[in-house]
């Protein structure tokens, strides 16, 4: 849940119906939630974490057409805005629209050149263009940059996969089961750690 200061909704704060609008969307109440983000849209049209918000929403839902229009209202407020731009990435790949996908990706890997998740979609991206070679690159750096990313090491593996280099492929899965399972086997520890005092 997104947590900012203010009041609940019936307030002038559209901080609050933010708050109470990301609750709603936890809840699956996606007509109230959009309401609500609408309600503040119209006391605080600048305000880009609405359109964050809202575009989000719709990419959960699977309105992929609906959170591009609201990233691009929301762009076109903040330019640079790391969020708006995955939250449109997303739904490009929602839509099948890998080459717009990767565009985008492209943007905003200029904003951001170690830009984590923009450099995993736009492997996606890739990987559904059978652009292999690409995405295998893309992933190494991605793992370069964040050696403990299971998700990386996932995906490259797919992408090693396609490729039918199966060696490669199965290294990968299994690094990103290591990393997994290591990770789970962390928050295990950390809830026996919070649960005897």
């Amino acid at each position: 849940m997104i947590s900012y200061g203010g009041t609940y909704p019936g307030s002038s704060n559209p901080h609050g119906v933010l708050r109470h609008n990301t609750t709603k969307r936890n809840n699956s109440n996606l007509c109230g939630a959009l309401t609500d983000i609408n309600d503040a849209l119209n006391l605080k049209p600048e305000y880009t974490e609405l359109y964050n918000v809202k575009s989000l929403i719709l990419v959960r839902n699977k309105q992929y057409d609906d959170a591009i229009l609201w990233a691009n209202k929301g762009l076109e407020l903040k330019p640079e805005n790391e969020d708006l731009l995955l939250n449109k990435i997303i739904a490009r790949l929602g839509k099948k629209n890998y080459k717009e996908a990767i565009h985008d990706c492209d943007s905003l890997l200029l904003i951001n050149p170690q830009n984590i998740r923009a450099m995993n979609q736009k492997g996606i991206a890739l990987n559904h263009l059978k652009r292999y070679d690409e995405a295998i690159l893309l992933y190494t750096k991605l793992i370069e940059l964040e050696p403990q990313n299971e998700q990386a090491f996932y995906n490259r593996g797919i992408s090693n996969a396609y490729n039918k280099d199966f060696n490669a492929a199965q290294k990968d899965m299994d690094r990103a089961m290591a990393i997994d399972t290591a990770q789970l086997e962390v928050g295990y520890n950390n809830i026996g750690f919070f649960i005897k005092f």
